[in-house]
C-alpha cells in the first residue's frame, strides 16, 4: 500500500483552510487510489486520529515517520506556521 505523509500546521478538521484541504486530498487519495495518509502537525497536538488517518505531532514525528513513507507533501502557508496564526 502507498503511504503518503502529509505536513501541516494543525490537525486536519479545525477549521483552518490549509488542514481542510489537506484532509480532503486524504479522502480522495484513499477513496480513487487506496492510499493511506498520515498527517504530521507542526503544533503539539493531543488528536492522535482524525477519522481513518492517523495524526502524529512534531516535525521530529514526521522525520521518524518519512522514512517509512513513500511520498510526503508539504502543505505551505506562511500564516499557518506563524505563532499569530
Amino acid at each position: 500500500m502507498t503511504t503518503i505523509l502529509q505536513i501541516v500546521p494543525q490537525p486536519p478538521g479545525t477549521l483552518d483552510g490549509v488542514g481542510d484541504y489537506a484532509l480532503n486530498l486524504a479522502k480522495a487519495l484513499s477513496a480513487q487510489y487506496g492510499y493511506e495518509t498520515i498527517f504530521a502537525v507542526a503544533k503539539t497536538s493531543d488528536r492522535w486520529a482524525k477519522g481513518e488517518f492517523r495524526v502524529v505531532a512534531g516535525l521530529d514525528s514526521a522525520l521518524d515517520c518519512s522514512a517509512s513513507c513513500d511520498h510526503v507533501i508539504l502543505h505551505y502557508a506562511n500564516y499557518g506556521y506563524q505563532s499569530r496564526g
